[in-house]
């Protein structure tokens, strides 16, 4: 109860304002997860995700996406190839660009 009207604060802005304010601390103490996170929400709206798939793969299933739909546009045979190869392969930036 608020103590000057005597009437309750409505909950919903008060839980509107509580949820902005909740996200933007949980977003700057890591944006990387937030980030994440956030795309899998949207990629689990735009898509058909079974559950089994969302509670496996949870705040990684948007990376997941993006490299299925990588992978189903190579060649047949690549893919495979690199699998073999996965745990040699090293890339480093050049210097001198």
């Amino acid at each position: 109860m608020d103590a000057t009207t005597g009437q309750r604060p409505k909950k919903t802005a008060n839980l509107n304002q509580y949820m902005n304010d909740y996200m933007k601390k949980k977003y700057h103490e890591d944006p990387v997860k937030s980030k994440m996170y956030k795309n899998s929400l949207y990629t689990k709206k735009k898509y058909n995700i079974n559950e089994e798939t969302w509670n496996k793969y949870k705040e990684n299933l948007h990376h997941i996406f993006k490299m299925k739909e990588m992978i189903d546009e190579l060649p047949p045979g690549v893919f495979e190839c690199f699998l073999m190869e996965y745990k040699t392969l090293s890339f480093k930036i050049k210097e001198n660009i």
